[in-house]
């Protein structure tokens, strides 16, 4: 069981394969609690993520119970989040200028997306054509669509024209 470190986690279970592992459980930090994808690249190292507070409390069951058994799960499934926390990467201001920040969120962790098929080493492969990625430029499309929205539902969905009266 490892605390999340700044470390690449491929690294990670390279490491603990090398040392007799059998599977990795790797829990977040305070900071960042909730758990993310991993990308372990070429580890063949089974490896799950779990929340910080989940983490902690297993940590302390372990403490208490040594012996303890468990099996881990390594089956992709939906994870509730609070969606009221903003991202570690997201601008939290305030700005140059005093104002607030951020203006307006969207979804930027966990963005199911397509994704390129042809180039193995590039930035968003997948062989399947999708991947689950994070990053403001992914939740820049959801944000420039709302504008859009609005003005489709304040003039009736007619491209801006006042309906005649």
């Amino acid at each position: 069981m490892f605390k999340r470190i700044i470390i690449a986690l491929c690294t990670l279970a390279v490491l603990s394969t090398a040392a007799g592992a059998v599977a990795a459980l790797i829990y977040t930090d305070a900071a960042r609690p909730d758990p993310i994808s991993m990308d372990v690249q070429s580890a063949t190292l089974p490896a799950i993520m779990v929340s910080y507070p989940d983490g902690a409390d297993i940590k302390h069951r372990l403490a208490a119970s040594p012996q303890m058994s468990t099996t881990l799960d390594f089956t992709i499934a939906a994870r509730s989040v609070n969606s009221d926390r903003l991202a570690d990467f997201t601008a939290k201001g305030p700005n140059v200028d005093s104002s607030i920040k951020p203006d307006l969120v969207a979804v930027g962790t966990s963005v199911y997306t397509a994704a390129q098929k042809t180039n193995s080493q590039g930035d968003l492969y997948s062989p399947d054509g999708y991947k689950e990625v994070d990053g403001t430029s992914f939740s820049s499309p959801i944000v420039a669509v709302r504008p859009s929205e609005v003005r489709v539902t304040t003039t009736g969905g007619n491209g801006g024209i006042a309906p005649r009266s």
